[in-house]
């Protein structure tokens, strides 16, 4: 199974935050080098995007996981990096959320309610049958304009993921359905919970309006949960050093 620090293949030597996104943004130059607006981004061939997205994905996960400024971002990104290489989480990119949605078995009318926007990361937790157990399994679905907002903010792009990332750790614990309610509360708060050391560390970054939106809504990060809906989860250290990762 790949080590998560073979993750740090995907990061440069920079440990600036602001600087996550560079490798991948490289590697990918002769396509999206002149990539700056959501217009660019639609511009270029739906199918030639889906390598660029699943590498900016990898490199949020990476930063969290291998460089993340505290315990538990390093425990977020480190579970979610053993989310995907255990095939517990799927990616796919989309540019119609809905319609992918009932590619996965959503019914038609619920898929259309709760998936409206397409330009946002979208998570969809199924049951799938394992022998005689169900196995939950998340379907990250990836608009290209995450590329967008990860070269042009990488702040806002790792926020965005940290945001993924509790969902992953949530599915990881056995969270996802006996805990539905409080999943999106725990993933705002750690989104805060990041943001805030990212505006302590670079006070002059500017936020688009939603990221504003997270950070009024839990100006004290986790701590504006109740003690209920935290837990402990497995740390970045014990994950990587425990057997059989």
């Amino acid at each position: 199974m790949t080590p998560v620090e073979s993750a740090n293949e995907f990061l440069p030597s920079q440990q600036s935050m602001l600087n996550a996104f560079d490798v991948v943004a490289l590697k990918h130059a002769s396509l999206i080098g002149d990539v700056k607006t959501v217009e660019d981004i639609k511009s270029i061939p739906f199918g030639l995007l889906t390598e660029t997205v699943g590498d900016f994905f990898t490199a949020g996960v990476a930063y969290l996981a291998n460089r993340g400024h505290d315990d538990y971002i390093q425990e977020v990104g480190t579970v979610a990096w053993w989310a995907v290489y255990q095939s517990r989480v799927v990616t796919a990119m989309t540019d119609n959320m809905a319609r992918a949605a009932v590619l996965l078995g959503v019914p038609p009318d619920l898929a259309v309610r709760r998936f409206p926007k397409n330009d946002e990361p979208q998570l969809i937790v199924l049951g799938r049958q394992k022998g005689k157990k169900i196995v939950e399994v998340a379907f990250v679905l990836m608009p290209p304009e995450f590329i967008v907002r990860a070269k042009n903010n990488a702040i806002e792009g790792l926020a965005t993921m940290a945001f993924l990332c509790s969902q992953f750790r949530d599915l990881m614990n056995g969270r996802s359905f006996i805990d539905q309610d409080n999943m999106n509360p725990r993933s705002w708060a750690t989104e805060s919970h990041f943001l805030q050391e990212a505006l302590r560390q670079h006070p002059d970054i500017e936020l688009g309006e939603v990221f504003h939106d997270v950070l009024e809504r839990y100006p004290n990060g986790l701590a504006d949960l109740p003690s209920g809906v935290r837990y402990r989860g497995i740390s970045g250290t014990e994950f990587m050093s425990a057997r059989n990762n």
